[in-house]
């Protein structure tokens, strides 16, 4: 059970700038929505945004059926390069916060945080935050094309991005922006065949205090030390 929580952190920390959508009726080439993002993100130092989380089993399911109600919301924040914060309201009140080396996890209701060190970041997480710091480096990481017209996603257009290194835990991401190149939203696909959807609205882009980005523990709450297996 441990080792499942584990992945789905280190896979929300990879994976939180990338969000969900779908291309217009006059479809841009993968290249082409690769430099509209570049041109308006260009320079970017941080921002912040409200969220809805799903998670589906079955991707063709999700093309043909209509979503379920988003299960999980709440806000998140991303400063340069590597800093990121996601502060979950629904179902229940839980942080996920990392300032590029540590990851928190506190869950206030069972007065507990869980603590990860020296994740990966570096070695993985880089090539994905490229996505906001410096787009051109992102194609050295991942092959990158377009994605297909999505009935359930209207007006807005996708990149599947496929990561070149064999040896990840997702078998490949769809970020998503709308017809400025605007971020919408993204899905990550596990090598598990398991999904997860980031539905973002609010977005704002603005640079943020590092402060925001570190945890300390309140009063009365325990630490568990993990190690990433």
């Amino acid at each position: 059970m441990l080792k499942g929580r584990t992945l789905l952190i280190v896979s929300l920390c990879l994976s939180w700038a990338f969000f969900s959508g779908s291309l217009a009726d006059a479809a841009l080439s993968g290249e082409e929505i690769l430099k509209g993002l570049a041109a308006r993100y260009k320079g970017l130092e941080g921002l912040t945004a409200s969220y809805k989380r799903t998670t589906s089993t079955n991707l063709a399911a999700d093309i043909f059926e209509a979503p379920e109600e988003p299960k999980v919301s709440g806000q998140l924040a991303w400063r340069k390069p590597a800093n990121m914060r996601l502060d979950q309201k629904t179902p229940s009140i839980e942080l996920l916060v990392t300032d590029g080396q540590t990851v928190w996890w506190y869950l206030p209701k069972d007065k507990l945080v869980h603590v990860y060190r020296r994740l990966n970041l570096a070695g993985e997480m880089a090539p994905l935050l490229a996505f906001l710091t410096n787009l051109d480096e992102l194609k050295k990481s991942f092959r990158i094309k377009e994605f297909p017209v999505h009935p359930l996603r209207p007006g807005q257009q996708g990149l599947i991005l496929v990561p070149k290194a064999k040896e990840t835990s997702f078998g490949q991401i769809i970020a998503w922006s709308d017809q400025e190149f605007k971020l919408t939203g993204f899905d990550l696909l596990m090598a598990t065949g398991e999904t997860t959807h980031f539905y973002l609205s609010d977005l704002k882009e603005k640079p943020l205090d590092p402060a925001e980005f570190a945890f300390k523990a309140p009063k009365g709450v325990r630490t568990i030390e993990e190690t990433p297996r």
